[in-house]
């Protein structure tokens, strides 16, 4: 077995998934953090959205996911996205370790203010009452938010007057329910974090990304790595509204090779075809 430090001067594999391209800002910090290891970016953009999708259907995408990564040779990998996160315990997965947001926010919610926290997140991951339930010590108030996610995870769209509309009607719904801090439980947030801060000027807000960098790094100091090989991939399930690879770039400073069109139900990334 070795600590953390031994985990950042070898090289692993890390898989990264999400339903989109939200993740990217994860990856991101997982280069910054280390930036030698390979990362293997999963986006199941076919199927996207996941929130309102039924919690069987995500659990069994999860399978999926999990199966791509053991076939591209990954050691461990993050459900970046919270609406899979909150299916994880029940989906069967198990055959790497693996890392999920409602951990990550388990984690980072310890250093928030005293009072009731706010969530804002997917329409699936508040009808879960998973997150109330990981915060038993904690009064939880969720709002679900899914235009402003919508709007997030393409950037903020073409109409940053709206999305600050959507930012300020979410963040006055926890003000006035008595929140002293709120949780962004979905990763797309983070792209979106100086429109949100600006909604609710000084208003604590918790983004679990640094939680779970710092659980999947842990996790890579428990369970050793295979000694990764190859380059990174940037694949995804189907065309998406947004140019990824431009994505990265911009918002989250990562350089990404192009991206590949890959089915997972065939588990399959040899011969995936170059998505432009």
């Amino acid at each position: 077995m070795c600590n953390e430090d031994d985990a950042v001067n070898a090289r692993a594999s890390i898989g990264v998934f999400d339903a989109g391209i939200g993740g990217l800002p994860l990856a991101g910090v997982l280069r910054e953090r280390a930036p030698q290891h390979r990362l293997v970016y999963l986006g199941d953009a076919a199927r996207r959205p996941y929130g309102p999708r039924p919690a069987a259907e995500v659990a069994r995408f999860l399978g999926q996911a999990e199966r791509f990564f053991v076939q591209a040779g990954c050691d461990v990998w993050v459900i970046a996205c919270n609406t899979a996160s909150v299916v994880a315990e029940t989906a069967g997965i198990g055959a790497l370790p693996v890392v999920d947001m409602v951990s990550a926010v388990r984690e980072s919610v310890r250093a928030a203010p005293e009072g009731p926290v706010g969530v804002l997140a997917t329409a699936g991951t508040v009808a879960s009452g998973v997150l109330p339930r990981t915060l038993p010590e904690r009064e939880v108030f969720q709002v679900a938010t899914e235009e402003l996610l919508r709007l997030a995870e393409e950037g903020g769209g073409d109409d940053p007057a709206r999305l600050g509309r959507l930012a300020e009607q979410a963040m006055d719904l926890l003000v006035a329910a008595g929140c002293t801090s709120a949780v962004l439980a979905c990763t797309d947030f983070t792209c979106i974090l100086d429109t949100m801060r600006a909604a609710a000027p000084g208003f604590p807000l918790i983004d679990p990304l640094a939680g779970a960098v710092d659980l999947t790094l842990g996790l890579l100091g428990d369970f050793g790595r295979t000694g990764a090989t190859g380059e990174d991939l940037f694949c995804l399930t189907g065309p998406h509204p947004v140019d990824g690879v431009a994505f990265a770039s911009r918002m989250c400073g990562l350089a990404l090779p192009p991206v590949r069109i890959v089915s997972i139900d065939e588990n399959s990334v040899i011969g995936a075809q170059h998505h432009e």
